[in-house]
C-alpha cells in the first residue's frame, strides 16, 4: 500500500490599505494634499466581518484602528499591530480622516461612518479636512491594499481681491490694503450621518456653538491695477450649512461678512473703512467657493454751474 504525502499551503495577507484623497472639479484637497492622500496623515478604519451564511460577527474586526503609512515598506496598515485577512467571509471596510479631531466618532456596515459633537476649528492654522470613503464592502483575503477613497466632509471658503480701477499712474492713490475679514456667527459645532454609507446620503444636523473666523487680521496689499486678483487670508473649512442671509450682533441686523480696508494716498493721508458684506450662499459638502472682492473709490469729479445774475437796486450818482 503505497502512501503519498501532499502539502498544502494556506496563506492569509497582511490588510493593508492605499489611500487617495478625492480631488474633485467641485472642491480641492486643503493644504498640501493633492490626488494622492498625505503621507504624513493617519486615518481610523472600522471593519465588519460578514460570514458566509450572510450573518455579520458579533465584534467588529478592525474597532477604530489606527492607519498610517509605514516609513520602512510605504505600505498603510496599522503599526502597533498586524491585522490579516480572515479565512472565510468577507470584510465591509468604513473609514475616515484624521483620526485625531474634536468628537466622536462610529461606524456600522449599513451607515458607515458618522460623527457626532464635531467642531471645526476656527483658528486657520488648526483646521481639519475632514472626510469620509463610501463604505467598501464584500472585500475578500487579497495581496493588494483595499483602495480608499477619501471625499471631503467640509466646504472651502477662498477669499480673493483686486480693485476695481487702474491706479498704478495718473492717480494720487498709491496702496490699497484689506486690514481685516471676519465671518461672524457661523456654526463650528454639528452633527454628521449617512443613510447607507455614502456622502450622497450624508447629511450634517444638530448645528451649535457659534463661532467667528479671522481669516485676515493683518494688512494684506492688494496689486492696484485693477485686473490682478491677489488671494485674501488662508481659506478656511467650515461645516456645510446654509450661510446665505447671515447676520450678527447685538439685534442680529449686520451681515456677518466683515472688510476693514484702507487707501494710501500720495500725500500719505490714509482713508479706512468697514463694509460688511451677505456670504449670499448656502454651502454645500465638497464645495469650494471663492468669494471676489473689489474694492476701489470714486474719482472727485466737479459739476460747474453759473446761477444768473440778479438785477440789484440802480444807484445814481449826481455831480
Amino acid at each position: 500500500m503505497a502512501c503519498t504525502e501532499k502539502e498544502y499551503s494556506v496563506e492569509r495577507e497582511e490588510i493593508g490599505f492605499k489611500a487617495v484623497a478625492l480631488n474633485s472639479t467641485k472642491a480641492n484637497v486643503f493644504g498640501t494634499i493633492g490626488s494622492a492622500y498625505h503621507e504624513a496623515e493617519h486615518f481610523g478604519v472600522y471593519a465588519f466581518h460578514e460570514l458566509e451564511d450572510g450573518s455579520w460577527a458579533a465584534a467588529n474586526y478592525m474597532d477604530n484602528v489606527e492607519i498610517e503609512k509605514d516609513a520602512t515598506d510605504g505600505s498603510w496598515r496599522n503599526i502597533a499591530k498586524k491585522y490579516f485577512w480572515p479565512s472565510e467571509g468577507s470584510l465591509t471596510f468604513a473609514c475616515y480622516s484624521p483620526y485625531e479631531f474634536n468628537g466622536t466618532v462610529a461606524a456600522s456596515y449599513i451607515k458607515g461612518v458618522s460623527f457626532t459633537d464635531f467642531v471645526a476649528p476656527t483658528d486657520v492654522n488648526e483646521q481639519i479636512d475632514l472626510m469620509a470613503a463610501d463604505l467598501i464592502t464584500d472585500k475578500k483575503n487579497s495581496v493588494a491594499p483595499v483602495p480608499v477613497t477619501f471625499r471631503h466632509l467640509l466646504s472651502q471658503i477662498k477669499f480673493r481681491a483686486q480693485s476695481n480701477f487702474n491706479y498704478t499712474a495718473g492717480t494720487n492713490v498709491s496702496a490699497i490694503t484689506i486690514d481685516k475679514l471676519v465671518l461672524h456667527g457661523l456654526n463650528t459645532m454639528a452633527d454628521y450621518a449617512t443613510t447607507d454609507g455614502t456622502r450622497e446620503t450624508g447629511s450634517w444636523s444638530n448645528y451649535s456653538q457659534a463661532s467667528d473666523y479671522v481669516v485676515v487680521s493683518s494688512p494684506v496689499s492688494l496689486v492696484i491695477d485693477g485686473t490682478t486678483s491677489v488671494q485674501v487670508g488662508t481659506p478656511i473649512l467650515p461645516i456645510p450649512q446654509n450661510a446665505s442671509g447671515y447676520k450678527w450682533g447685538q439685534n442680529l441686523d449686520i451681515d456677518a461678512v466683515e472688510i476693514v480696508y484702507t487707501i494710501e494716498f500720495d500725500n500719505g493721508s490714509t482713508s479706512t473703512d468697514t463694509k460688511y458684506f451677505s456670504t449670499v450662499q448656502e454651502w454645500k459638502m465638497g464645495y469650494i467657493y471663492t468669494y471676489n472682492i473689489r474694492i476701489g473709490l470714486n474719482e472727485i469729479s466737479f459739476d460747474p454751474t453759473v446761477e444768473n445774475w440778479e438785477t440789484g437796486n440802480n444807484i445814481d450818482f449826481e455831480i
